[in-house]
């Protein structure tokens, strides 16, 4: 292969007429040696018709159709496809600024860096490691793909992706891709941290915990457990802090599925179907995960007062929460 692409940017999109094209346009003013590829998730709307006319008024721009398989399966495909030497992703419905992209590269080559961060959650002028960042940055609930720039040669092995978005989860994807990136790393210094504002992101009311409730619903408990059973491995968080932080987040993600759960409002027989089998396996799940999280020194203390008064009625009768929850709600 010859000389690559400075930049790949994968957006996967599904029924994303009313946003694309404004999340295209504002990549489409990077000036530099850059692609765009879209993955279009099987979408039903006019998303196809529209992207397959962008495509032919603009160089930088690959589309791919799929059926629809998941965000994880959608942007896995696009970096399948990507030819840069370092990659980025961006949400279909959101956009980013005409700079955003070159305070990516310019840090990632002054730093030599794998890994950059825009406004994560550690401040730093010079490179940390990338377990230090899962402790300090992934444990402070930056669980997003976007906002970073990754370097070619930390998801690529001999042009074999090594670095995968979990095909299995929709919630929770993004925060093991990052984890999986930032392991490869490892104690190596090669993650930068930058402050900017060049990500815009949109609040997405089809987002994956909103909306009523579905069985996926329960990768949010699913997803922290693997995060938890990974550093376990790996030998990180280790110490009481960083022990009880993975753990508040544990309870969290365990009291608002079973929250969302106790909100549901069937719409049909296929609804109370659902529900019914997910029940006896969200309470297993979901009691299991809070009764172990709690067991390690100082996860109460750090919960909120909300939070605290929620795990008191949950564990004295996860049937009083659910109906306290549901007449609160109403």
């Amino acid at each position: 292969m010859g000389r690559r692409l400075r930049l790949s940017v994968i957006i996967p999109a599904y029924q994303a007429q009313d946003t694309i094209k404004n999340c295209i346009d504002s990549i489409s003013c990077h000036e530099g040696d850059f692609e765009i590829i879209v993955v279009d998730d099987g979408s039903k709307d006019n998303t196809p018709v529209l992207l397959d006319e962008l495509a032919k008024a603009n160089e930088h721009l690959k589309v791919v159709h799929v059926k629809n398989g998941g965000v994880s399966r959608a942007r896995n495909i696009g970096l399948e496809r990507a030819e840069g030497e370092y990659i980025s992703f961006v949400d279909a419905d959101d956009v980013v600024s005409d700079d955003y992209f070159d305070s990516l590269l310019n840090a990632a080559e002054a730093h030599e860096a794998s890994l950059v961060i825009m406004n994560g959650k550690v401040t730093s002028s010079e490179n940390i490691s990338g377990n230090y960042y899962i402790e300090r940055g992934i444990l402070e609930a930056d669980t997003h793909a976007w906002g970073k720039l990754y370097s070619r040669q930390l998801l690529f092995e001999k042009d074999r992706l090594k670095v995968r978005f979990p095909e299995d989860l929709t919630i929770g994807e993004d925060m093991l891709f990052v984890v999986d990136a930032l392991l490869e790393i490892g104690e190596r210094k090669e993650v930068i941290c930058i402050s900017g504002d060049g990500y815009h992101y949109t609040e997405n009311e089809q987002g994956a915990m909103l909306g009523r409730f579905k069985e996926s619903f329960l990768d949010e408990i699913i997803c922290w457990k693997k995060l938890g059973k990974t550093l376990e491995k790996k030998g990180l968080a280790k110490d009481r802090e960083r022990k009880a932080k993975l753990s508040t987040h544990q309870v969290m993600a365990s009291l608002l599925t079973v929250s969302k759960f106790a909100a549901r409002t069937p719409e049909s027989e296929d609804d109370v179907q659902m529900l019914e089998v997910v029940k006896d396996r969200l309470s297993e799940l979901a009691k299991g995960t809070v009764k172990k999280a709690l067991k390690n020194p100082g996860t109460f203390g750090m919960l909120s007062t909300g939070y605290k008064i929620k795990v008191c009625i949950y564990t004295l009768s996860e049937n009083l929460y659910m109906r306290l929850y549901r007449q609160w709600k109403k």
